[in-house]
């Protein structure tokens, strides 16, 4: 599954599927009632710090769910601004020459087409074939 199809998918689920029905008996009322708020605890729908949730960067730099129609208004502009922010911290730190990367790099044997990731699987990087957004979510994805 993509991660940015996760928030539009549960918010999908709590505001349509789980939707209050008049033709619904006691029973399932509750059990919706009950399953919604679960999944608004579980995914800390109602909280601004969701926002800066790795799945909720991916939708938005997604062009098919960057729209976030589902998102509430707080939460949609607390996305955007987190990848602002993102995108504005990638191009500072691209713009100033780092020497302990360079090191770091030296020392393991990287050359700089390559991303090593936490697990430590490396993704070749052709030259021209990522824009720095998608790189910026490839990073947070690998940390």
């Amino acid at each position: 599954m993509l991660a940015s199809l996760v928030y539009p998918l549960i918010l999908k689920l709590t505001k349509v599927n789980l939707a209050d029905d008049d033709n619904d008996s006691v029973i399932i009322s509750q059990f919706k009632r009950d399953l919604r708020a679960a999944l608004v605890d579980r995914f800390a729908l109602d909280k601004t710090r969701t926002a800066q949730h790795p799945f909720v960067t991916a939708t938005v730099l997604d062009p098919a769910t960057k729209a976030c129609d589902l998102f509430e208004p707080g939460m949609r502009a607390a996305a955007y601004d987190h990848v602002r922010q993102l995108s504005q911290t990638q191009a500072t730190d691209a713009a100033r020459p780092s020497t302990s990367a360079a090191a770091a790099d030296d020392e393991v044997g990287l050359s700089p087409n390559v991303i090593l990731n936490s697990f430590g699987l490396f993704f070749p990087l052709k030259q021209g074939s990522m824009s720095s957004v998608t790189l910026v979510c490839l990073c947070l994805y690998t940390r």
